[in-house]
């Protein structure tokens, strides 16, 4: 007899007998026996072409899958990403559609796809929840503004001080004011136009 899901050729008694196989289906059944069912579907698109697949070659291909499916993540671009049953059920779905509309080249011979369309559901679900959380933030009352990196403050005082006016030459005339009233108190005779230290030229 053979799988009407995968079509892995077997006999009711290699089943089992075949304690790999009894394990493999023992631990799809306890994670969703319809997501078992769906799996073994995805697990048929590695059929070869005018062959049946071997349950030897069954039992392999869901146990590379499995521990991820288990912990509920994958590892992909140097870290963990999120894949919990229900996203991995989508991605299955997801595969198998797009068997239907015949953009697979089958039989598959990795999960390598599959484990890319739960990499893109993971990085758009990231992406949208980075995006709420930031305009919950914006919108949360009474929440201060973060501050402005130091670059960029030393930027923008670099920036004013190029476009600011030059100060005027020499001192103010409140200053010259200041500075002849205080040399009369003292009896000091006002400068010349030709000296710069308070004596006359």
């Amino acid at each position: 007899m053979s799988c009407p899901a995968c079509h892995a050729e077997y006999s009711l008694e290699v089943l089992l007998q075949h304690e790999a196989a009894r394990a493999a289906m023992a631990r799809l059944a306890r994670i969703s026996l319809p997501f078992g069912a769906l799996l073994l579907q995805y697990i048929g698109l590695f059929r070869p072409a005018k062959r049946r697949l071997s349950i030897d070659r069954m039992v392999v291909l869901i146990d590379e899958v499995l521990p991820d499916i288990e912990r509920g993540a994958i590892n992909r671009k140097g870290r963990d990403w999120p894949a919990e049953r229900d996203a991995w059920q989508a991605a299955v779905e997801k595969v198998l559609a797009a068997r239907d509309a015949g953009r697979l080249r089958l039989p598959l011979s990795t999960h390598a796809y599959l484990y890319e369309v739960l990499l893109d559901q993971a990085d758009k679900q990231e992406a949208s929840a980075e995006r709420e959380e930031e305009a919950s933030r914006r919108n949360k009352p009474g929440v201060a503004a973060e501050p402005m990196p130091l670059s960029d403050v030393a930027q923008r005082a670099v920036v004013m001080a190029s476009t600011a006016p030059p100060p005027p030459a020499g001192p103010s005339l409140y200053a010259r004011k200041l500075r002849a009233e205080i040399d009369a108190r003292l009896g000091r005779a006002q400068p010349t136009e030709g000296g710069s230290d308070g004596t006359q030229a």
